[in-house]
């Protein structure tokens, strides 16, 4: 559960297209919904964890940290506790005995941030498929030589995964995220929720869809598996203190 810093991936033209007719699929203005003109600003923004690492000092210090366009002094997107979000599962690479601790790694997202996961089934593709009325993120799997998510790393990794979210360059919606596992790379490794462990890391890639972003910080579940103290595997202080910002009633 080692690895680099956030990275954004990029979404083809067809899939923005869907991304933003999805979205916009209904009355302008309407709760939860953006007007016309709004534009898919972030693809995955991606964190990953993986072996082999050395922490990188220019790492933010704070408790939590967020990705764009949410900085520590301004919320641009949240989330909407009402609105249930379905995770799916892919059947392409599929691991079945991974099953049970990805819906584990749900559960305990959803105990501890209210936030209505809620299992929806298999998915046979891997593209987003989220709006911000029904937002979707997709577990799915592949290898470094296979999976263009895993591969842009050049290295091994355990799992990465981010959020979708479209904004109109004042405000943001969550639509979804994404979570690729490494099969190749969680081979060998249990599927707990202790330190280095496939639940642990699944755990902190949810706090990726949701929107956390790495700390220096080795007491919380979203410092990077390099930098991070041998904890439990739930979020922490100030992990929790970041989400509360990122989701409202």
């Amino acid at each position: 559960m080692r690895v680099s810093a956030p990275v954004a991936a990029v979404l083809t033209v067809a899939t923005l297209a869907t991304v933003v007719a999805g979205v916009l699929d209904g009355p302008a203005g309407s709760p939860g919904t953006p007007g016309p003109g709004a534009v898919v600003q972030l693809a995955t923004a991606a964190a990953d964890e993986g072996p082999g690492r050395t922490a990188d000092p220019r790492s933010s210090a704070h408790g939590y940290a967020f990705f764009s366009p949410n900085r520590l002094d301004r919320i641009a997107a949240a989330w909407d506790r009402d609105v249930p979000v379905t995770y799916l599962i892919g059947t392409a690479n599929a691991r079945p005995r991974m099953f049970a601790t990805i819906k584990e790694a749900f559960r305990r997202a959803r105990v501890q941030t209210g936030i209505r996961f809620r299992y929806g089934g298999r998915a046979a593709s891997s593209e987003p498929v989220g709006t911000v009325d029904q937002p979707v993120v997709l577990v799915d799997f592949g290898t470094a030589s296979g999976h263009p998510r895993l591969a842009k790393y050049h290295r091994v990794v355990y799992a990465v995964g981010g959020p979708f979210l479209i904004t109109d360059g004042a405000s943001g919606w969550f639509t979804g995220g994404q979570i690729t596992i490494d099969v190749g790379a969680t081979r060998g490794i249990g599927r707990g929720f202790r330190h280095a462990q496939l639940g642990a890391t699944l755990l902190h890639e949810v706090g990726h869809v949701l929107g956390l972003a790495h700390v220096d910080a080795p007491g919380q579940l979203m410092a990077p598996g390099w930098v991070r103290a041998d904890i439990s595997g739930w979020f922490h202080d100030g992990d929790l203190r970041g989400l509360r910002r990122l989701i409202h009633d």
